[in-house]
């Protein structure tokens, strides 16, 4: 008879082995180590310096339920062919993972261009959370209204116009917030088009809304190409390096504000910084090179928006 036998630990792989009585816990131990162990190549493996095989937990599948087909070519990025025959690339949720994972990284050697931009992503999946509640409402509101005017009642159906559809496996969790943000927008979409099809709005009206939803969402979906990989770090805008020049250049889309360069203010879900623990700038002469440099964007002509720019060319406000 034989049992499945898992170490306790989510790093170790599940073993296979005969059941027998165990005399002690540390030769249960023992036996699933010499079972986990992974031999060489060529051979058997006859050195004691053995390496053990160490996994993450596999993610499960997720499935999502979309209502509109804007929301299902969001979901993960495809090749679209167009009335003109010609293809297309469409960026979806796991490119924007793909992309947001290196902006990660980033943000760990301690880029603060990096660290700005997961703050304005972070902050635009809020703001359009609540901008896709509030005119969704409106819309529910609206067709409710026009319908028992005319003594009529319709109870909508959530399952309506509906498929199930895998959802991409991602790495981080900001992806999921804007998979979450992707089914606000598949709800508002669904709300227009039965405020359409009852005769609460008109095609053009239908039309502008869904088109300005989908505009909304690919805005925020796209703020990770602003980003570029430079290396730099807050040192080196302390210290005034050329490597902070080039990276006010490539990033020049990216303004990052005192908060977020002094570490005061952080997206909830970004990563600790290496270089700084628990997020305090501990070295003297980096936070005084940081400080003066917040000195002299509240001097610049336009300190409303505190950012760090380059002197020989202004950076761009995001919009």
């Amino acid at each position: 008879m034989e049992t499945n036998k898992t170490i306790s630990d989510f790093g170790k792989v599940p073993v296979i082995g005969k059941s027998k009585p165990a005399e002690s816990m540390k030769e249960i131990q023992d036996e699933l180590m010499r079972d986990s162990v992974v031999p060489p190549m060529g051979g058997n493996n006859t050195d004691m310096n053995q390496t053990f095989i160490t996994l993450k937990p596999e993610q499960p599948m997720i499935q999502i339920k979309l209502h509109s087909q804007t929301t299902v070519n969001i979901l993960t990025s495809k090749q679209l062919t167009g009335t003109n025959g010609k293809t297309r690339f469409n960026t979806g949720l796991d490119w924007f993972d793909s992309k947001m994972t290196k902006v990660h990284y980033a943000i760990k050697e301690d880029d603060p261009f990096a660290d700005q931009l997961y703050l304005d992503v972070e902050k635009g999946i809020a703001a359009l959370t609540a901008h896709y509640s509030q005119q969704t409402g409106y819309l529910q509101q609206h067709v409710h209204s026009v319908l028992s005017q005319h003594d009529m009642l319709v109870n909508f159906s959530i399952d309506s116009y509906s498929a199930l559809y895998n959802v991409p496996k991602f790495n981080l969790n900001i992806s999921i917030k804007m998979l979450y943000l992707l089914k606000e927008l598949d709800k508002h979409i669904y709300w227009i088009f039965l405020c359409e099809k009852y005769g609460c709005l008109s095609r053009d009206d239908a039309k502008t809304r869904s088109n300005d939803a989908r505009r909304r969402f690919r805005n925020v979906l796209k703020l990770c190409q602003y980003w570029e990989a430079t290396g730099i770090t807050r040192k080196d805008i302390a210290f005034h390096t050329q490597r902070a020049a080039l990276a006010a250049e490539k990033n020049k889309n990216i303004n990052v504000t005192a908060e977020v360069l002094l570490m005061k203010e952080r997206a909830t879900l970004a990563p600790y910084s290496a270089a700084h623990y628990m997020n305090k700038i501990s070295d003297q002469e980096t936070l005084t090179g940081l400080l003066e440099t917040v000195n002299r964007m509240t001097g610049m002509q336009k300190p409303a928006s505190d950012s760090i720019e380059n002197p020989e060319q202004t950076a761009t406000n995001q919009q």
